[in-house]
């Protein structure tokens, strides 16, 4: 796990934090502005397997250990009884959804989730499209060694450029930033494994889709 510097603002009580999770340099650049007064403590985390955080090989990538990770960070001296603000992107949005329910189930210990944002990210598993490369990468056949291996800048931005809108796609600096995310620590090898998240949310759908549908805190 990498964690982003963090911001203090003294006009707000201590016990109230702000955490971002999923790909810190994605959410760095996609994060609106925030009124400096709304924010006490900000954290930004890389999720493991992403951006600067570790990348272990032949690891069993889990919903389950990367919201541990999360609950584990806040546990931490200076952030014990927090109230936070949760703002996820992308795959951290499966993690946050699986956190909510934690919450809402009395799982988390003292953590307790004040408000929560999803950006960019599916929520329910029915609508997600995967490509082709995603479904032959998820399920670890004898293809995904090859695969990974074979991957580089211009699959990645074929891949990822029809995500965006006609007026808000990257540019390919920006692809390029993201695509180093990606190398660093060789993390194109351990896409694969990440992938595996897909049959996981929808295996738990009814759990972490139900956290949502009857939430009581402030969302969107």
């Amino acid at each position: 796990m990498c964690e982003f510097p963090q911001k203090e603002v003294r006009s707000i009580p201590a016990s109230e934090r702000r955490v971002f999770e999923g790909e810190g340099y994605e959410d760095m650049r996609e994060q609106p502005t925030k009124p400096k007064h709304a924010i006490k403590l900000q954290k930004k985390i890389d999720t493991k397997g992403f951006g600067f955080g570790d990348k272990p090989r032949r690891y069993r990538y889990s919903i389950f250990e990367q919201a541990s990770i999360v609950e584990a960070l806040l546990r931490h001296p200076g952030l014990q009884n927090s109230r936070i603000d949760l703002l996820s992107h992308d795959y951290g949005d499966i993690v946050a959804q699986k956190l909510l329910y934690g919450y809402k189930q009395n799982q988390s210990g003292r953590l307790t989730i004040m408000s929560l944002c999803l950006s960019n990210g599916g929520i329910f598993p029915e609508t997600h499209r995967p490509l082709l490369l995603q479904n032959l990468l998820k399920d670890g056949g004898v293809l995904s060694p090859i695969l990974t291996r074979l991957m580089n800048f211009f699959v990645f931005s074929q891949g990822l450029t029809p995500v965006f809108g006609p007026y808000t796609r990257s540019s390919e600096s920006e692809l390029w930033d993201m695509w180093a995310g990606i190398r660093n620590n060789d993390g194109n090898l351990v896409i694969d494994s990440l992938l595996k998240y897909i049959n996981q949310r929808k295996k738990f759908r009814r759990h972490w889709v139900g956290a949502l549908a009857s939430v009581t805190i402030p969302f969107i």
